[in-house]
């Protein structure tokens, strides 16, 4: 399947690598299906580039990355509500805004999105009631491993392996 995209061209990639998110992004309901796609080999950043709508993307990073104790008990629960059952493996992350000037670089921490890992069935969120907002300064606390070490490199990541998606 080719996915046409206004930043990497057309992207060759295997139907089963679509990540479907439930009722779509806050403000872009239509947009429903995306493919994750690495930004570097060993960065913590992906972009997440809908299928559907050729401009749309968004660089993610793993909320785990910015800040050790994010909460987990409501995105398992929105999972739930979307019919995901318990206990799968959930893959979680937030989009991130370049700035140069003030507040700088920072993450929607209000809003995250939340994959379930086998199905590949996702929601976007908003984290009611807790202190997170949407321009949370983004710092690398946990900047990961070195891009050979693969026993922890991809521990709870979507990730397109690199012989199913190619520039076309």
């Amino acid at each position: 399947m080719i996915i046409d995209t206004t930043r990497f061209g057309g992207i060759e990639i295997d139907e089963n690598m679509i990540l479907t998110l439930k009722g779509g992004l806050l403000g872009f309901t239509e947009a429903t299906s995306f493919i994750l796609i690495d930004h570097a080999p060993g960065s913590p950043f992906r972009w997440l580039q809908s299928a559907q709508i050729p401009e749309l993307a968004f660089v993610v990073i793993d909320p785990f990355e910015a800040l050790e104790n994010y909460p987990v008990e409501p995105l398992t629960n929105a999972l739930k509500e979307v019919g995901i059952p318990e206990g799968e493996e959930m893959a979680v992350g937030v989009i991130v805004t370049f700035r140069k000037g003030p507040p700088g670089n920072t993450v929607n921490l209000l809003a995250p999105l939340a994959f379930a890992v086998d199905s590949r069935i996702g929601v976007q969120t908003v984290l009611h009631n807790l202190k997170y907002g949407t321009q949370h300064p983004l710092s690398i606390i946990n900047p990961g491993t070195s891009p050979g070490d693969e026993s922890t490199q991809n521990q709870g990541r979507l990730l397109i392996a690199p012989d199913s998606i190619s520039q076309v």
